[in-house]
């Protein structure tokens, strides 16, 4: 009997199924079984390592679990977990007399998930929240639950309550003609219909015979705008009239222009697409428009638009309010509550609902953590509540939630209207969280209000 010398075993054990494979490259490397023995990178075997009795489990009658645990610089410790307690070990032994109680009887151990991060042990499963396991130092070690800044979540809201809002963010008003309800719509070809681009309904507005030319609104007085969005035209498809190419300039006294946007190559527009786009701007200006350069398909003429939405900055926006259809699907039918921060984490901070006995902007306080506002509590399952941003600071030291929450607040942040209490049902709304002006350190109470939707907030 002949027998094939083999150099390297760096492809470990086989599949059963390959075991008779002998035309296959990595069989010259494989192993039929391999017990015992580890397989190297560099292709040799290398004698598995030995166990060393260090110590009886506290109940050898129940089951344990042993997790390892490296806290770095050569420290490294396995935890011994039982019925409600774990205990520390070594490889010299048991860590002083270090026991700490946990809420994992035995049966569950084999269902926990375990994740280590620094000197932190994370545990989930077994029918209890998520836990801490920490280490302290060498003789103190503590399990306490999680803290989450955000979540967890309930289950996706398929009721079909949903939202309306008495704001949306759209700084221009609906308009019905050129100069009402308020301020002035123009355009470069001079057209009557102008106003249209801002009537917030689908269509088709021809603003030039060729492919250059632009549409404005002057407002009454100066806003600050930092962002829009443009419809195509509803025939669009069809005829490819949307400009793909164009400024958005601001001026305050309709000649002097300032660019606050360049867009190229914004082709390939089906009928009544939205796109929205936003900028840096704090500077308030009267004359805002488009002035496109690129438009009128292949052909380059009638360039046309559908809708133009203007968004005015969060910072000089109003309080608005928001009222659902109904209560279904919202705190099991019974309706927005009062809020407290015991029932929420810190990290709601900024996008707060409250119960207010009709759709105004709420006037209560923050008063030793409990945020409230006058009559919400004999207002359960209401269907009105406002969206207001506040910011606690509790005066106590190295304890000031405020530096961490401006941050928070002062990040762009999207979602849907589900994000605010779970009243999703087919509205498609968009809110920010803008970075409000006068956020400063102050007393236990100080709070503000804020808000800025999507200026589409409002439609389907």
């Amino acid at each position: 009997m002949s027998y094939h010398l083999q150099a390297t075993f760096s492809r470990g054990e086989l599949d059963p199924e390959l075991i008779y494979r002998s035309d296959l490259e990595l069989f010259r490397s494989s192993l039929a079984e391999c017990r015992n023995f580890l397989t190297l990178k560099r292709g040799g075997l290398r004698r598995r390592g030995g166990t060393k009795f260090i110590a009886e489990l506290k109940d050898s009658s129940r089951q344990g679990w042993l997790i390892p645990f490296e806290f770095g610089n050569g420290q490294y410790y396995m935890l011994e977990f039982g019925d409600h307690m774990f205990r520390i070990f070594t490889s010299e032994g048991r860590v002083g007399t270090v026991e700490v109680a946990t809420p994992y009887s035995s049966e569950v151990l084999p269902r926990l998930k375990f994740v280590q991060s620094t000197d932190t042990l994370f545990i989930a499963g077994g029918g209890v929240a998520p836990q801490a396991l920490k280490r302290l130092s060498e003789l103190s070690w503590a399990i306490e639950p999680m803290s989450f800044r955000d979540g967890p979540y309930l289950d996706v809201n398929i009721s079909p309550t949903n939202l309306k809002p008495t704001g949306t963010g759209n700084a221009v008003p609906k308009m019905t003609s050129n100069t009402a309800p308020s301020g002035v719509v123009s355009a470069s070809n001079g057209s009557a219909s102008a106003w249209q681009v801002f009537s917030r309904s689908e269509g088709k507005t021809v603003l030039s015979s060729g492919a250059t030319g632009w549409v404005q609104y002057q407002f009454p007085s100066s806003v600050v705008i930092d962002a829009y969005m443009l419809q195509a035209p509803n025939d669009n498809s069809q005829n490819d009239d949307m400009p793909w190419q164009w400024n958005i300039e601001a001026s305050n006294n309709g000649s002097d222009w300032t660019i606050l946007d360049t867009q190229d190559g914004q082709d390939t527009w089906a009928s009544n697409e939205w796109r929205e786009y936003d900028f840096h701007n704090e500077t308030a200006f009267t004359h805002y428009r488009l002035s496109f350069t690129q438009g009128g398909g292949s052909a380059s003429d009638n360039s046309a638009i559908g809708q133009l939405v203007f968004h005015q900055a969060g910072n000089d926006q109003s309080p608005f309010t928001l009222t659902a259809s109904g209560t279904g699907g919202i705190n099991g039918g019974a309706g927005f509550r009062r809020l407290t921060w015991g029932a929420y984490p810190v990290s709601r901070v900024g996008r707060v609902l409250a119960l207010v006995p009709d759709p105004q902007p709420p006037v209560g306080n923050l008063g030793q953590g409990a945020a409230f506002w006058p009559g919400a509590a004999g207002h359960q399952g209401t269907k009105h509540l406002a969206v207001g941003g506040m910011v606690r600071h509790d005066g106590v030291a190295g304890n000031d939630r405020l530096a961490q929450e401006q941050a928070r607040l002062c990040r762009d942040q999207r979602g849907t209207a589900e994000d605010l209490g779970k009243p999703d049902g087919g509205l498609h709304q968009f809110f920010r969280v803008p970075c409000p002006e006068g956020i400063r350190r102050g007393d236990r109470g100080h709070s503000f209000r804020t808000g800025e939707p999507h200026p589409m907030a409002g439609r389907r």
